[in-house]
């Protein structure tokens, strides 16, 4: 399952990135935010904790730009 949420969230981001760069900055930030929540239970279970605090900076900066425009 959690491998399962890991491809999903790849896919995500990467659809993510095309929609803030070519419809909706906060649509694109929104399903960015969403796909980098769905793999944090793999990083967690495979102890990268590395990867996981990488992830928690690129959300920081993903939340504060959703809310400040």
């Amino acid at each position: 399952m959690r491998a399962t949420l890991r491809v999903i969230s790849n896919v995500g981001l990467i659809v993510g990135q095309c929609i803030l760069l070519f419809a909706s900055r906060e649509i694109g930030l929104a399903v960015i935010i969403i796909s980098s929540l769905l793999s944090f239970p793999f990083f967690w279970h495979a102890r990268m904790f590395d990867v996981l605090v990488l992830l928690l900076f690129m959300l920081i900066i993903n939340l504060t730009g959703l809310f400040i425009q």
